[in-house]
């Protein structure tokens, strides 16, 4: 996780002295994410030593969208039809079953997938707000990610005693590599949310998890709840009618 976080300040160095500065309207809004964003990482790195990543993650990624719908109707007004709405649950639905694991500890897991769903509303309806604020929604992008990633490096750095430098430089780029990657990502998502519903953005974007059900299916012959797949598909389905 510090690497990754050296990986967003050094793709967004450049990025935030080549686009024109955030209004001021957006500041606050940079600064409110930064403290998400950098509170939800170190969360990352707890709840992954308490729960598993395969089942955990689903849990993360599909409890946001919901939370991201009610939380921009609460707070912003934004509202969609009712197509669009059951679009959502749908896909939902479908990620929780993917990640339903029965016989584990469902209820703690429960608690950690929903805090983490949360966190990730929290950060997406900030940045939503924010880049539509702002004139340039990249340019907001890589000011977070720049005030994210080097304050996230130090404390990986402190909290770890030291360790980050030892473990060794292949370990070490594919961190700041990993960290480049989901920078972009966030770019895309954060300029998709200044155009678009935010619910609607978050269902499209956990839709990663059918990715993830595929490679554990025929890569790594794992089982895979295929009812949950067939959800998924069909809210995306519904987005287009």
């Amino acid at each position: 996780m510090s690497y990754m976080g050296l990986g967003w300040f050094l793709f967004s160095v450049p990025w935030a002295y080549l686009l024109p500065m955030p209004t001021k309207e957006s500041w606050i809004f940079i600064i409110l994410s930064t403290l998400a964003h950098i509170i939800y990482s170190l969360y990352l790195v707890f709840a992954y030593r308490k729960v598993d990543l395969s089942v955990a993650y689903p849990l993360f990624r599909g409890s946001a969208p919901v939370l991201i719908l009610v939380g921009a109707y609460v707070f912003l007004g934004e509202s969609l039809a009712v197509l669009e709405i059951f679009s959502i649950l749908f896909v939902t639905l479908g990620i929780l079953i993917i990640g339903y694991a029965p016989g584990l500890m469902m209820g703690k897991i429960l608690f950690y997938g929903f805090a983490g769903g949360a966190m990730i509303a929290i950060y997406t309806i900030l940045d939503g707000q924010g880049a539509r604020l702002n004139l340039n929604s990249q340019s907001y992008a890589s000011w977070l990610f720049m005030f994210t990633g080097l304050p996230l490096f130090f404390i990986g750095t402190i909290a770890s005693r030291g360790t980050v430098f030892k473990i060794g430089l292949a370990e070490s780029l594919k961190g700041v590599v990993s960290g480049i990657l989901s920078c972009t990502a966030f770019c895309i998502i954060i300029w998709a949310l200044s155009l678009t519903p935010m619910g609607l953005v978050a269902a499209l974007r956990e839709t990663s998890v059918l990715l993830v059900a595929f490679v554990s299916a025929y890569h790594l012959n794992e089982k895979v709840r295929w009812s949950g797949i067939v959800l998924v598909v069909f809210g995306l389905i519904l987005m287009r009618l």
